[in-house]
């Protein structure tokens, strides 16, 4: 059961910056930090620079890919956590049959289903960009 409002873990940009390329492995030489950033804020400006240079337009779309497919697998990780934290909240005397609870824990293992499957697409996209450059 998902709730009406979902709320969202509050941070600065580079630290999410920083937690996402972590996440998801990031750290490569071939994706820097300013390119997570411009990704994460609009999708246009790296399709515009994709544009001028058409040579690496695959690339630069495929390393655009895996940016948002790590920022939305960092929105279901935090998710995730959120709910499981609120499944142990609930008093057990309160919900003697556990019903609460296992929607809880159940929201959260599609969060952390969704989250899984987000980094490996996220990682299929990087293999994808690093075999565009080395072409």
């Amino acid at each position: 059961m998902t709730p009406a409002r979902i709320e969202r873990a509050e941070g600065t940009a580079g630290s999410l910056v920083l937690m996402i390329s972590l996440l998801v492995g990031l750290d490569t030489p071939y994706i820097s930090a300013g390119e997570i950033e411009t990704a994460m804020r609009s999708a246009s400006a790296v399709q515009i620079d994709a544009a001028k240079r058409p040579v690496a337009q695959g690339n630069e779309e495929a390393r655009w890919l895996a940016v948002r497919y790590a920022a939305e697998a960092e929105h279901h990780y935090l998710e995730a956590i959120r709910y499981e934290e609120r499944a142990i909240r609930i008093d057990p005397a309160k919900d003697s049959r556990g019903t609460n609870r296992n929607t809880l824990l159940s929201a959260a293992d599609f969060h952390w289903t969704r989250m899984l499957d987000l980094r490996t697409r996220a990682q299929l996209f990087r293999v994808e960009a690093d075999q565009h450059s080395l072409r």
